[in-house]
């Protein structure tokens, strides 16, 4: 099944092109973005050499480019690293386009494409101990505190700080329509 594109109230989110390339490495690029990412994709050739390993078919991450309704501009991306019942959310923003709700616009599409799309009994996610707001992020998007963990991240130890979002709370949110 080809990947579709979600729709927020500001937000486009649709699968990584061939043309994003450039766009996507210069993004990717900045200090505050590299740092705290899994992938390196700080040439337009890692990031055409990412965005084609996606379309590989047994690929287990699923990606979508975040651009901005009202100029179709790409600003990052978000995604999911599929497993046995349960899948990694992530997500990063260009610092241009940090507190303006973006990242909590595009994770809220991605968690509820996430648990929609596939029989997951759970999400989870993490950030990186520098960086307090995406804790804040996931948060806002329902992740729960679970606890502290060393992660090898850019062939370094560093310490991160681990989410997970229950299937069952998803369903029981009291944004959900029908919720009593």
């Amino acid at each position: 099944m080809a990947q579709p594109t979600l729709l927020s109230a500001r937000l486009i989110l649709r699968p990584l092109a061939d043309a994003d390339a450039a766009t996507l490495a210069a993004l990717a690029a900045a200090p505050e973005v590299a740092s705290r990412t899994r992938h390196a994709l700080q040439t337009p050739e890692d990031a055409q050499d990412f965005i084609a390993g996606l379309r590989h078919p047994y690929c287990e991450e699923r990606v979508f480019g975040i651009c901005r309704k009202h100029d179709r501009q790409l600003i990052g991306c978000t995604g999911i690293l599929l497993g046995e019942l349960e899948a990694d959310l992530g997500y990063w923003l260009a610092p241009a386009h940090w507190g303006q709700g973006y990242a909590t616009e595009a994770l809220l599409a991605t968690r509820d494409y996430a648990f929609q799309r596939y029989e997951l009994w759970q999400l989870t996610a993490h950030h990186l101990l520098d960086n307090p707001a995406s804790g804040r992020v996931l948060a806002k998007c329902g992740f729960e505190l679970k606890g502290f963990r060393r992660v090898e991240h850019h062939e370094r130890q560093v310490d991160a700080v681990f989410y997970e979002l229950l299937r069952a709370k998803w369903i029981a949110r009291p944004d959900r329509e029908g919720f009593l």
